[in-house]
């Protein structure tokens, strides 16, 4: 097939010259349009003549005009509520009018959702709704699209009007709803015909970010794209605890009569005690805050339940702003992701209505706490709802209702077609740039320049402008602006800007490309998300319990078990059933054998069998990018960081005392700290900008940062430290506890911790622990627990969290000053996602291990700049202001030496002869009758501390998993025995170098208390015995990466205390470079002995 200049198949042409044809004559000079819908209730059926829409069920024909419309955003505002029912927008006369062209039918409507959840990517999601992939965009040079369909059929969507302007990618997905065909197998999408087409439909807009991309649509993009420090917001917090009093009185209007002083005593027992948190970072007190409340409990009491159904008079209902009255309430906060449109959004409050002409329907409410706009956002933002509700429940769209509750407002939203046509073209062109992570194209700017300098996301969109955009896409006076606003920065700095950002995106986009995509929930079956460990199905509700906050547990079940592993507590998860896709989302509070409990704001119906996928959660490189951003910020700390990190300037040099503080000189020694250790210690007490502690594997590196924590206690100082995963952050204050009284120390998290020695150290924690304050008396419980709540928060030296938890904790909007931000397992945490930690006090420690885990990065584009830690970037800068921990007291001599001189150039050494002798044997408590090769494998003695156990049969491979079931057969023989020698469970650890190798060895593995995971998880641990899964051999034709890695390596060789078992082939091993060393470059040789399948079967007979 012969191609154009333009890259245009000699049929696509011939078939536009053809569609085209009748066009030619079809436009006179008249200046009025006339529009016929033919539509018909089925194939076949008799045609009727209907009025206008986008939503006719059968048209088979239509006008093409050569008219455009002025984009939304430039029509005038509403005036005011009554005039609702006008269209949102104005269009001007068509100059031409087009003659009647015929063309197919497009087949009868039927919501998608209501069928079950089955493959759907490039087929026919319901009769009226076509999903088509692009394979070329011709709408520059020709106004159309080239597709194919899922049947590989070429079709071209022509496209009209408005929708000419589309932004489609090639290789994108286009779903079109509702369309006319044209000339049998092509479609035309007109402002005139009806229909709609949404692009890229699987990334899921949310309502409330495409009606706020009204104001700005750059500021929506990159919102999602920066994540900044989280603040506290008044008008958030009332907007929140409204809502919750509404759809609290709206659900039990039919039990009892809602008054104000019921009201009250809900807020005050139920909703007021989980906003404390959020008023402390306010400075607002519960009984304030409750008489800023009191003008909307009022308004809802007073005005707004009288056209809810009630106890009272259920019959006298005023009718709803739609004119509609209201016969019951169908859900609230009702979830909605729907592929159809490509949204998803929350609605307040669905009820079902009756019409005034007796139709009976559901109709979305949305509730607003601030002034009555007259904007579009909030229109558009109810429309969307209405699709959604269209979507979900079939029918056409009917509108909804805008309550203004402090004003007692309600504005009708009408489904005027026009309008909503340009809120799905707004919805696509957000999907344009949000679809695109990898690339770093936005929406233009605002060009405001007296609104833009205020604006929360005002400097990455100047950096942009500046850096990226070089001005393309601003104004004069907005470019003027940006330059005005990145005045303060070097060129060196806007490079920075422009390498990180550059491959954090380069990550995300790798990530989203590796990553099990949110658009799997439809595009495939809940069989085969199951198959693939995402997924559980066939679930009926067992109950449903008020947990007393507000929110439900409700416990899923079914009869079978379910699959190893699919979900952990804690877990953010997606509840959907056959018709609809996300009805709740929640997170796991317990998961049995074939039950799991859910915490959820609102019943389900228990009549329904459901499944549960995990939550595709969102990268967290938007974190990041916003640590880039904050560190260009103009302000002190920003400014010195900027210096430190990116200049590289050299820190200030450190005098050290010769006579410390007697209060520090008492506790270093108390814990009996060697040299190394001390002078780490005094290195971080006195530093003026930074100081970096590396600690070498079982040099006490934990140790060392709770001294520092509970000497810094007793100077009068404050901490902030962070880690990258809670355990770290845990494994530190179960030793600082113990130094310190509890109260010193406040660990912040959003989920519950494991360990309980911890618990005290939570905010609930610390408040149980508190004395009543000054005057409680005369003081409400809440005011109470504000005022030692507040005591709390601001007093206590030393916060601990994980790094990521930083940006999203208000409280650090008010905190936001420590004397010293200490960061452990800083060398396996990407740069930027430490900015915001650093940003919160003038110096910082960093304290890790270079030659380990460096930060995980997924894309080789980004490896080589992202890979190399802010710890090893300093050290490598300023060696100088490197401080060693090098005496071990973890692994004894035989073990020790193997690491010592593969990666630290022999200098870790054993910090004791105690350490140096210790064996096994010491934890053998009973003898046992093993085999002659089991008692070989786990000999006691130091020298055989070390054994590689050869399991020479190839690995399996399950679907794209590594596994090697023989490995987990051997390894669970080993376990056996053993626990048989008297060796208690815990003291065992089992690490696989794949993921699927851990669940195939916990099946083998009798004892539940022996920990199987990952290399990686093992890192800062230890266990008596640790057994390494291979998993990997020669004859398998995927490299194997993660033995090729040095510092993985090195992690897997320093978790064992006393013996570190290897499993796996032994020949393979020595064609990897790493593990050859590891074999060979040993004066002590390893103990190796083979293992065979029959071995495994006859010891467990025995």
């Amino acid at each position: 097939m012969s191609e154009n200049d333009g890259g245009e198949t000699e049929t696509s042409l011939n078939r536009k010259r053809k569609a085209l044809e009748p066009l030619e004559n079809s436009l006179d000079d008249s200046f009025e349009q006339e529009v016929t819908i033919i539509s018909r209730n089925s194939i076949g059926g008799e045609a009727e003549e209907t009025g206008n829409g986008i939503f006719g069920k059968r048209s088979n024909k239509i006008f093409v005009t050569d008219n455009d419309y002025s984009d939304w955003e430039n029509d005038e505002p509403q005036k005011s509520p009554t005039t609702q029912n006008k269209s949102l927008s104005s269009t001007s006369t068509p100059k031409k009018r087009a003659k009647k062209i015929q063309v197919e039918p497009v087949a009868s409507t039927e919501s998608h959702l209501h069928q079950p959840a089955v493959p759907q990517l490039l087929d026919t999601i319901s009769l009226a709704t076509v999903t088509l992939r692009v394979k070329q965009n011709n709408i520059q040079n020709g106004n159309h699209l080239v597709c194919e369909d899922a049947n590989g059929q070429e079709r071209l969507v022509y496209l009209d009007s408005s929708w000419s302007c589309t932004m489609v990618r090639e290789s994108s997905i286009i779903r079109l709803v509702n369309v006319p065909t044209w000339q049998e197998h092509d479609f035309f999408v007109s402002n005139d015909c009806g229909g709609l087409l949404v692009v890229n439909p699987d990334t899921l807009m949310s309502s409330s970010n495409v009606s706020n991309s009204y104001f700005c649509a750059r500021k929506t993009i990159l919102r999602d794209r920066f994540h900044g420090m989280c603040d506290a917001s008044k008008p958030l917090l009332i907007g929140i605890v409204v809502h919750e009093l509404v759809q609290w009185a709206v659900l039990h209007a039919k039990e009892l009569r809602v008054t104000k002083e019921i009201l009250l005593e809900y807020w005050r027992g139920t909703i007021c005690p989980t906003v404390v948190y959020s008023m402390t970072q306010l400075m607002i007190t519960p009984s304030d805050f409750e008489t800023e409340l009191m003008p909307y409990v009022e308004n809802i009491t007073g005005w707004f339940m009288k056209c809810i159904p009630s106890c009272d008079d259920p019959e006298n209902l005023v009718p709803l702003p739609t004119a509609s009255k209201c016969i019951g309430i169908h859900d609230i906060e009702e979830n909605f992701w729907e592929p159809k449109y490509g949204l998803k959004g929350k609605i307040d409050i669905t009820m079902k209505v009756e019409s005034p002409e007796g139709e009976i329907f559901f109709e979305g409410m949305e509730l607003k706490t601030g002034k009555v706009a007259t904007s579009i956002e909030h229109n558009a933002q109810v429309m969307l709802y209405s699709l959604m509700l269209e979507s979900r429940y079939s029918g056409p769209p009917r509108g909804g209702s805008l309550v203004y509750l402090k004003e007692q407002k309600g504005v009708p939203v009408e489904m005027q077609p026009t309008n909503m046509k340009y809120v799905i073209q707004r919805r696509n062109e957000l999907a344009h740039y949000a679809s695109d992570i990898g690339g770093q194209d936005l929406p233009p700017p605002r060009d405001d320049p007296h609104f833009c300098p205020r604006c929360e996301c005002a400097m990455p969109c100047m950096l942009y402008q500046q850096v990226v955009e070089k001005g393309r896409q601003s104004n004069k006076d907005m470019f003027a602006l940006a330059q005005q606003m990145t005045d303060h920065l070097k060129p060196v700095h806007f490079e920075y800007f422009k390498r990180w950002t550059t491959w954090l995106f380069e990550e995300w986009k790798t990530e989203a490309m590796d990553a099990r995509p949110q658009s799997s929930l439809w595009n495939t079956t809940k069989e085969e998300r199951e198959s693939q460990h995402c997924c559980v199905h066939s679930l009926r509700i067992e109950k449903q319990v008020p947990l007393g906050d507000g929110n439900l547990a409700v416990t899923f079940m079914r009869d079978t078990p379910f699959p190893h592993r699919v979900f952990d507590v804690g877990d953010y998860c997606v509840v959907s059933h056959s018709t609809s896709y996300a009805v709740r989302t929640g997170t796991i509070l317990e998961i049995n054998k074939n039950s799991l409990t859910l915490k959820f704001g609102t019943k389900l119906d228990d009549s329904i069998e459901y499944f549960v996928d995990k939550y595709c959660s969102s990268s967290l490189q938007a974190s990041s990018l916003g640590g880039v951003v904050m560190i260009m910020q103009n302000d002190e700390r920003a400014t010195k960081l900027r210096h430190l990190i990116v200049d590289l300037q050299p820190p200030q040099k450190i005098y050290f005392v010769k006579q410390f503080p007697t209060l520090v000189h008492e506790i270093m020694q108390q814990t009996e700290l060697n040299a190394h250790q001390k002078r780490a210690i005094l290195a971080c007490i006195y530093t003026m900008d930074y100081a970096i502690i590396e600690g070498l594997p079982g040099a006490g590196k934990t140790t060392v940062i709770a001294v520092l924590l509970a000497c810094l206690i007793a100077l009068g100082r404050t901490a902030l430290l962070v880690s990258y995963t809670h355990s770290a952050v845990d494994n530190v204050l179960l030793k600082a506890k113990k130094l310190t009284n509890p109260r010193n120390i406040l660990r912040l998290t959003r989920g519950s911790l494991k360990d309980e020695q911890l618990k005290e150290l939570t905010l609930a924690g610390q408040m149980e622990r508190r004395e009543d304050p000054m005057g409680h008396e005369f003081m409400t419980k809440a005011d109470q627990d504000y005022v030692k709540m507040n005591e709390i928060l601001t007093t206590t030296p030393i916060i601990a969290c994980t790094c990521h938890h930083i940006s999203r904790d208000s409280l650090f909007a008010i905190r936001n000053t420590f004397d010293l931000t200490i960061v452990d397992e800083a060398s396996m945490i990407v740069e930027p996602l430490l900015i915001p930690a650093l940003c919160l006090s003038n110096r910082f420690v960093l304290v890790g291990d270079t030659k380990q885990l460096c930060p995980l990065v997924q894309s080789e584009n980004a490896k080589e700049g992202m890979s190399i830690s802010l710890m090893e970037k300093l050290s490598l800068a300023h060696p100088d202001a490197v401080y060693s921990l090098v005496m071990q007291y973890r692994m004894n001599r035989q073990l020790a030496v193997l690491p010592s001189k593969m990666f630290y150039s022999n200098r870790l050494v054993c910090a004791n002869s105690t350490v140096s002798a210790q064996s096994l044997n010491t934890y053998f408590t009973q003898e046992a009758e093993l085999s002659e090769k089991l008692s070989s494998i786990i000999s006691g003695s130091l020298e055989d501390s070390r054994v590689f156990v050869s399991v020479e049969k190839n690995e399996l491979k399950d679907k794209c998993h590594m596994l090697n079931s023989a490995e987990a057969h051997c390894i669970a023989n080993i376990c056996d025995a053993l626990i048989k020698r008297g060796l208690p469970p815990d003291a065992i650890g089992v690490m696989c170098t794949y993921r699927r190798q851990i669940e195939v060895v916990s099946q083998n593995v009798n004892n539940k208390a022996i920990e199987v995971s990952t290399v990686d998880t093992f890192q800062g641990r230890d266990k008596p015995v640790m057994i390494l899964s291979l998993v990997w051999n020669s004859n398998c034709k995927k490299r194997c990466e993660l033995l090729l890695e040095d510092r993985r390596v090195n992690v897997a060789l320093t978790r064992a205390k006393t013996k570190l078992i290897l499993v796996g082939s032994h020949s393979s091993m020595m064609h990897i470079g790493p593990m050859k060393a590891t074999l060979t470059d040993c004066e002590e040789k390893w103990k190796v002995i083979e293992w065979s399948e029959e071995e495994s079967h006859h010891a467990q007979n025995t």
